[in-house]
């Protein structure tokens, strides 16, 4: 085998494997980006997943107390066992208030540009609830209406988590 021979095998070895290895790198380059965006998106999702669920949980927790202050405020005798029940579970349902709107507030974190909206909507609701027990009197309207703000922050909170436009 001469020189030329050899000269002419390791042309067409570099003609053949020069875009072999290109083509690898460049897949083995795509494969990990591909899975950096993926693990990204899976903790976003995650998050974003945990979030839904919170907001969802204190929007129950939030209805339930309205519902708890709006018997206690038709009942004709607030003391009576009805009553009395109603008003034993409410220190535990302000507590899981408490919770959720602390659990909201780590959760912002995740939504930097509707964090403050988010945040404040959600206090809106809390004070609101808290006249309405203190004054025993207010708007189940008024307190919807803070609960559809609410729930649009938390909409937007939720599809910034996502990244979603």
């Amino acid at each position: 085998m001469g020189i030329e021979t050899i000269l002419g095998i390791s042309g067409i070895l570099v003609n053949i494997g020069t875009p072999l290895a290109i083509i690898y790198v460049g897949t083995r380059y795509v494969a990990n980006i591909k899975e950096k965006v993926s693990t990204e998106h899976g903790f976003n999702k995650k998050w974003a997943d945990d979030f839904y669920k919170i907001s969802s949980e204190y929007m129950q927790c939030m209805e339930k107390y309205a519902a708890y202050l709006h018997f206690l405020n038709v009942l004709q005798n607030p003391n009576d066992e009805l009553g009395a029940k109603l008003q034993k579970e409410l220190p535990a349902l302000d507590i899981m208030l408490c919770e959720y709107g602390l659990s909201i507030r780590r959760f912002s974190a995740l939504s930097p540009v509707n964090k403050d909206a988010l945040l404040q909507s959600s206090k809106d609701m809390l004070d609101y609830v808290t006249q309405i027990r203190c004054e025993k009197q207010g708007s189940f309207d008024t307190l919807i209406s803070l609960q559809h703000t609410f729930n649009t922050c938390s909409r937007k909170a939720h599809a910034e988590m996502l990244k979603i436009k």
